[in-house]
């Protein structure tokens, strides 16, 4: 992998280091950008659970649910 397309969104590029046998090399990666997403019902919290960023409203429509 030498490089890497064009990133969606809630990715970021980083690199990382691979390890096959005894070689390493360092190469770019694509890694997922967790984010909390808190859940209040009535001023209470009802559920944090770490999720991709974007359609907040409809995960927590469907939690609800």
């Amino acid at each position: 992998m030498s490089s890497i397309p064009d990133v969606p969104p809630g990715v970021i590029k980083r690199k990382v280091v691979q390890i096959r046998g005894a070689s390493a090399e360092v190469i770019p990666d694509l890694v997922a950008m967790e984010e909390p997403l808190v859940i209040e019902l009535n001023g209470k919290t009802v559920a944090v659970m770490m999720r991709l960023p974007g359609d907040e409203k409809e995960l927590a429509a469907g939690f609800c649910v």
